[in-house]
């Protein structure tokens, strides 16, 4: 999980553009074989630009070693 706040050093903002920004990202590592493992990945953004939508990744991964 992470959440990003907008720093008061901007000061007031003319358009109001930015606003807080949260996430989160979740895995799961499965083993295949003792060389192959799989992994599976889910994340959800929160944009802190009002003009962005929410966003939602999903990723696999597939690690091999020799």
């Amino acid at each position: 999980l992470y959440w990003l706040s907008e720093s008061n050093d901007l000061g007031e903002q003319p358009l109001n553009l930015l606003e807080d920004e949260i996430g989160m990202e979740a895995f799961y590592n499965i083993v295949l074989t003792p060389w192959a493992q799989l992994s599976l990945d889910f994340q959800w953004i929160n944009s802190g630009i009002r003009s962005i939508d929410n966003a939602v990744i999903l990723g696999t991964r597939l690690l091999t070693r020799f």
